[in-house]
């Protein structure tokens, strides 16, 4: 199967100076307009797309299964990670920066959290 995969970059000036890299994954043959939002966030040392293969399995199994309905999929890189490191290379070298991603800049999001 493949998913419709659009790539994105996240803003928060002026309360947060970094930029993060996101992916948005989707399933085009599917038209679930409810379901769950799947976010990704990988581990110290990674990046976004170590998840392509996980999140192409969950897309997989939920279009077999009412149960588990799966909207859409997003991967995020952390700061100083893949893409995200990348566009803050500047801000990076000169430091001094909470590399901590900001979960709560997302609060308008209703989302329910799935921990794998």
């Amino acid at each position: 199967m493949a998913l419709k995969v659009e790539s994105f970059t996240f803003h928060w000036k002026p309360d947060y100076p970094l930029a993060l890299a996101a992916k948005r994954y989707q399933d085009p043959s599917s038209s679930k307009s409810d379901g769950y939002t799947l976010v990704f966030a990988h581990g110290t040392g990674f990046h976004k797309e170590q998840w392509e293969p996980t999140i192409k399995h969950l897309f997989n199994l939920s279009r077999n299964s009412s149960r588990f309905p799966v909207r859409e999929a997003w991967s995020v890189d952390c700061p100083n990670h893949g893409d995200s490191a990348t566009l803050n290379e500047e801000l990076l070298l000169r430091g001094g920066y909470d590399l901590v991603c900001k979960p709560r800049k997302l609060k308008h999001i209703d989302c329910k959290l799935i921990y794998f």
